[in-house]
């Protein structure tokens, strides 16, 4: 079964907690992702990892880095708690330097995993492989919350599903109850819902809704 992982995306520091005390409610949740952004590799800034201080938490925090310079927040994200951390292949020059900073988060503690932009070719996933924890694949430009599903994005999971079977694939952005279970079919393991929970008239009856989509996936 994929799991499900909701996102806090937001600027404010309080949120973050809020959400992640509402979503520990929730007892069939593990996991959660926090967004990072800092207005300059999205046209988004968002909350710092400073701001937000230790969280005390059951559930597995994951961060999703959008920046320029995401080695900078890898320590922080170790104080903050974070277990998995995911840095842009488009953040980086060259492969070498993505290579580097995959490692130096293994250092610190963290999974490390690679997310691609709409945009950049699955294919990219191979060179990195023998270090990679996980791979994101985004469903939608990064940045702001509540952007519509690239439906190209169906072909990117299953084209990278074929070729490494024992990978784990996340899929983020764009994800609604109607479109998650054609994710899941294509070989997502792990499906990341933002606005597609926070923005309805009842998040907690929309997480259950998800949970049992993917169960029946």
């Amino acid at each position: 079964m994929a799991k499900l992982i909701p996102s806090i995306l937001t600027k404010q520091a309080d949120e973050v907690l809020e959400k992640i005390r509402f979503l520990e409610s929730i007892a069939e949740l593990q996991d959660v992702q926090i967004d990072f952004a800092d207005g300059k590799f999205v046209p988004n800034e968002l909350a710092v990892p400073q701001a937000i201080g230790p969280i005390s938490t059951r559930l597995n925090l994951e961060a999703h880095l959008m920046v320029q310079q995401p080695q900078q927040y890898f320590h922080d994200l170790e104080r903050l708690g974070v277990k998995t951390v995911f840095i842009h292949y488009e953040s980086f020059h060259n492969d070498q330097e993505v290579s580097a900073a995959l490692l130096n988060a293994k250092h610190v503690g963290m999974r490390c995993g690679l997310a691609i932009n709409p945009n950049t070719d699955t294919g990219i996933f191979d060179a990195f492989m023998p270090v990679l924890d996980e791979t994101l694949i985004m469903g939608v430009h990064p940045g702001f919350q509540g952007a519509v599903f690239v439906p190209e994005t169906l072909g990117r999971v299953k084209a990278l599903r074929e070729k490494h079977q024992n990978v784990i694939i996340e899929v983020d952005g764009g994800l609604k109850l109607a479109n998650v279970e054609m994710v899941v079919a294509q070989g997502a393991d792990k499906v990341n819902v933002g606005s597609g929970i926070w923005q309805t008239p009842d998040p907690k009856q929309t997480i259950y809704q998800f949970l049992e989509i993917l169960r029946n996936s």
